[in-house]
């Protein structure tokens, strides 16, 4: 087994494997192409430690030092809201 930081290409299968183990709590409610965006923001920003054997990705642990600063980051870079026409 090696461990090793993500790379934001790897972020689909983070998801994946997001949604798949972890059946609780309200990320897992959300739909992947989300977390995917989540995973690549937090890839790029704080961290995200893989565990591969062979060729398969077979777990993750990511974290961040300010939950309010990445959750901006990710509203402001991830999510686009549109102005609607008043």
């Amino acid at each position: 087994m090696i461990f090793y930081l993500a790379s934001p290409k790897e972020a689909a299968e983070i998801a994946q494997i997001h949604k798949r183990e972890i059946k609780e709590g309200f990320l897992s409610s959300l739909p992947l192409v989300f977390l995917k965006k989540l995973y690549t923001c937090v890839i790029k920003n704080d961290f995200c430690v893989l565990a591969k054997e062979g060729n398969e990705i077979i777990g993750f642990i990511a974290g961040t030092m300010d939950v309010a600063k990445l959750y901006s980051f990710f509203l402001k870079r991830y999510l686009h809201f549109s102005r609607p026409n008043i």
